[in-house]
């Protein structure tokens, strides 16, 4: 829970809200009535999530609700924590430790006793590019090497800190006027330094992120060779040689 966050139960809901948010409480309400909105933008939906990006009081915030797949998973889930906590838990994390994502701004989960139901997150709006569309749009050049450096930076400050983002793909990265941004933290885990579930999730990581240029083969060079420096374990991506000579 977030300092100072304003705690509300209504009905079967409890709903946790940032400060200063207060005048979002009517949406938090009745979340289920975001998606029937004909003027909202949806972003996704699937048998997992429907998220979509609405207008506030002319601010721009994005609602995203986890479904309940089918009776064997909402019973799973109903004794565990929410996917929409998790998610606020991690983007708060993320924050404190000065890692860029949407700053979560409410989450709102369907209880029955002890027992989750559904959930809904409740974020701000991430003005930018997706990092993917515009580096293929405008290749490796002195204009956008620092942009690429800027990535690299955001997967150090994820090492630093054992954090495995879980599905680093292209659209999960944002390009703002501030710097890359991550966003969609559901895979997201903090790790032991020490733990080989972290090795596991950072390789896995970095081969997801290195998929993202493979139809730009000097874009896969430079970071494939930038992340065997910065990582120091040659030959364990995708496209790496390992060198040679004694140690």
């Amino acid at each position: 829970m977030q300092q100072d966050s304003v705690l509300e139960r209504y009905r079967n809901l409890h709903i946790e809200l940032a400060p200063g948010r207060d005048r979002l409480l009517p949406v938090c309400r009745n979340p289920n009535s975001v998606f029937c909105d004909p003027d909202v933008q949806i972003l996704k939906h699937d048998h997992a999530t429907s998220v979509v990006r609405k207008t506030i009081e002319k601010d721009d915030f994005v609602i995203k609700q986890y479904h309940l797949r089918n009776p064997g998973y909402a019973l799973k889930r109903s004794v565990r924590r929410s996917r929409a906590r998790h998610c606020w838990n991690m983007a708060t994390k993320l924050l404190q430790l000065g890692i860029a994502t949407a700053q979560p701004i409410a989450i709102v989960e369907e209880r029955f006793g002890l027992l989750r139901r559904r959930s809904w997150l409740l974020s701000e709006w991430l003005d930018g590019d997706i990092c993917s569309a515009y580096l293929l749009r405008h290749g490796l050049t002195e204009t956008t090497r620092p942009v690429c450096q800027a990535l690299l930076n955001l997967l150090h400050q994820l090492r630093q800190h054992s954090i495995a983002h879980g599905d680093l793909k292209a659209s999960n990265i944002l390009l703002t006027p501030t710097g890359p941004a991550l966003i969609d933290l559901d895979g997201t885990r903090m790790y032991r330094p020490d733990s080989p579930r972290w090795r596991y999730a950072r390789q896995r990581d970095l081969r997801r992120f290195l998929r993202n240029w493979e139809q730009q083969p000097e874009l896969l060079q430079f970071f494939t060779q930038r992340l065997i420096d910065q990582e120091a374990v040659p030959g364990s991506l995708p496209g790496a040689r390992p060198k040679t000579g004694s140690s």
